[in-house]
């Protein structure tokens, strides 16, 4: 069996992370959604207002750190190379 790349496991946690987040909001929007249509709710719009920024907080860390982790791993052309190379073939 190969070992796994470190890197690579670190990028899975990182996807497994933002997947477990947008699960999170999922859920959460159907529970708004269940408290507005029911009015039962005793927490304070406030609150899940706050709960719903901190998802979104995390999503974003976790963006960021994955496509930083991506960008590592992109190959670097030579700068000499680069300044020769029309902007046009550079995707």
């Amino acid at each position: 069996m190969a070992s796994e790349n470190p890197m690579e496991v670190e990028e899975i946690d990182l996807v497994d992370g933002i997947s477990a987040r947008l699960e999170n909001l999922r859920c959460f929007a159907d529970t708004l959604r269940d408290d507005i249509d029911c009015e039962a709710s005793g927490a304070t719009g406030d609150g899940r207002l706050g709960v719903l920024r901190a998802e979104l907080d995390q999503i974003l860390e976790l963006t960021e750190a994955l496509s930083h982790r991506l960008l590592e791993r992109q190959p670097r052309l030579d700068p000499e190379i680069e300044r020769q190379t029309p902007l046009v073939s550079r995707n």
